[in-house]
């Protein structure tokens, strides 16, 4: 699947917008689908089992650098677009037209949902940290605990406020 993807956005790029440099864009257009695709399956399961998952910008800069090297390692070194297109140029017109549907439509999907996570998930760690640097510790502690337990996030961790609770990648 992310070989055609790869293709369809390499041959777009080199054929349609004349650009020399297709190669760097689908490696890192498909790298960016996949990084979102990883952080849409990951953010959801880690939200419903009530773990507190706040990756920071950095960690998926590593993982989308990781990404990238893969993907180029694969498709320059291991395969190559003249491997791809010997594979794919007997594609009918029609059958070209819809898979080149199906490859926007993903990449459209993969952004719109991945980025909407992304954004759910820093509303979410922005209210989590307020609401453990809101507690004070000079009332009754079964106060705290209520305000403590109206946050999902502290939920999870019991009464605990302390920040080095959370999970940090």
């Amino acid at each position: 699947m992310f070989s055609y993807i790869y293709y369809r956005i390499y041959s777009t790029y080199q054929i349609k917008w004349k650009s020399d440099i297709a190669g760097i864009y689908a490696v890192a257009m498909l790298s960016i689908a996949q990084l979102l695709n990883l952080n849409t399956v990951i953010v959801p399961i880690c939200y419903a089992l009530r773990i507190n998952f706040y990756p920071s910008r950095v960690s998926w800069m590593i993982v989308h650098i990781g990404f990238t090297v893969c993907n180029a390692i694969y498709f320059w070194r291991i395969t190559n677009y003249e491997k791809l297109h010997n594979r794919w140029k007997s594609e009918s017109k029609s059958k070209k037209r819809k898979n080149g549907y199906f490859v926007v439509l993903y990449l459209l999907i993969s952004f719109v949902v991945g980025l909407t996570i992304l954004h759910h998930l820093g509303n979410w760690e922005v209210k989590t940290k307020q609401s453990i640097e809101n507690v004070n510790f000079s009332r009754n502690n079964s106060e705290n605990r209520k305000r403590i337990y109206r946050n999902p996030a502290a939920k999870a961790t019991g009464i605990s406020t302390r920040p080095k609770t959370l999970m940090r990648l």
